[in-house]
Protein backbone atom coordinates (compact mmCIF):
# COMPACT_ATOMS: atom_id res chain seq x y z
CA UNK A 1 0.00 0.00 0.00
CA UNK A 2 1.49 3.33 -1.00
CA UNK A 3 1.45 6.49 1.08
CA UNK A 4 -1.20 7.99 -1.18
CA UNK A 5 -3.53 5.03 -0.59
CA UNK A 6 -3.07 5.27 3.17
CA UNK A 7 -4.60 8.73 3.52
CA UNK A 8 -7.22 8.97 6.20
CA UNK A 9 -10.67 10.44 5.75
CA UNK A 10 -9.72 13.87 7.10
CA UNK A 11 -6.81 14.14 4.66
CA UNK A 12 -9.04 13.19 1.74
CA UNK A 13 -11.69 15.74 2.73
CA UNK A 14 -9.09 18.48 3.19
CA UNK A 15 -7.44 17.69 -0.15
CA UNK A 16 -10.44 16.94 -2.35
CA UNK A 17 -13.38 18.75 -0.72
CA UNK A 18 -11.98 21.66 1.32
CA UNK A 19 -15.08 23.85 0.98
CA UNK A 20 -17.58 21.28 2.29
CA UNK A 21 -16.76 21.25 6.05
CA UNK A 22 -16.61 25.05 6.22
CA UNK A 23 -19.91 25.38 4.35
CA UNK A 24 -21.63 22.90 6.67
CA UNK A 25 -20.29 24.74 9.71
CA UNK A 26 -21.51 28.08 8.36
CA UNK A 27 -24.95 26.63 7.58
CA UNK A 28 -25.23 25.33 11.15
CA UNK A 29 -24.19 28.73 12.51
CA UNK A 30 -26.78 30.38 10.26
CA UNK A 31 -29.48 28.06 11.62
CA UNK A 32 -28.46 28.65 15.25
CA UNK A 33 -28.32 32.44 14.87
CA UNK A 34 -31.71 32.52 13.14
CA UNK A 35 -33.24 30.45 15.96
CA UNK A 36 -31.75 32.68 18.67
CA UNK A 37 -32.77 35.87 16.82
CA UNK A 38 -36.30 34.60 16.24
CA UNK A 39 -35.91 34.72 12.45
CA UNK A 40 -37.21 32.11 10.03
CA UNK A 41 -34.69 29.27 9.85
CA UNK A 42 -36.02 28.30 6.43
CA UNK A 43 -35.57 31.78 4.96
CA UNK A 44 -32.19 32.23 6.65
CA UNK A 45 -30.84 28.99 5.20
CA UNK A 46 -32.16 29.85 1.74
CA UNK A 47 -30.45 33.26 1.90
CA UNK A 48 -27.26 31.62 3.17
CA UNK A 49 -27.28 29.16 0.27
CA UNK A 50 -27.72 31.92 -2.31
CA UNK A 51 -24.88 33.96 -0.80
CA UNK A 52 -22.57 30.95 -0.45
CA UNK A 53 -23.04 29.83 -4.09
CA UNK A 54 -21.07 32.91 -5.16
CA UNK A 55 -18.10 31.97 -2.97
CA UNK A 56 -17.60 28.24 -3.60
CA UNK A 57 -15.78 26.69 -6.53
CA UNK A 58 -16.90 23.06 -6.19
CA UNK A 59 -19.57 22.21 -8.76
CA UNK A 60 -21.19 19.51 -6.60
CA UNK A 61 -21.34 21.92 -3.66
CA UNK A 62 -22.80 24.67 -5.87
CA UNK A 63 -25.46 22.17 -6.99
CA UNK A 64 -26.31 21.25 -3.41
CA UNK A 65 -26.56 24.93 -2.45
CA UNK A 66 -28.78 25.65 -5.47
CA UNK A 67 -31.12 22.87 -4.35
CA UNK A 68 -31.05 24.20 -0.80
CA UNK A 69 -31.90 27.72 -1.99
CA UNK A 70 -34.97 26.53 -3.90
CA UNK A 71 -36.12 23.77 -1.53
CA UNK A 72 -39.32 23.89 0.49
CA UNK A 73 -37.28 22.28 3.28
CA UNK A 74 -33.72 23.70 3.07
CA UNK A 75 -32.86 22.39 6.51
CA UNK A 76 -32.98 18.76 5.36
Amino acid sequence: MSFKEARNTREIIEAEYPEFPETILHAELCRACARVDGRSIKQSLKAFALARIEKVESKPLKGALEQMASSMFPET
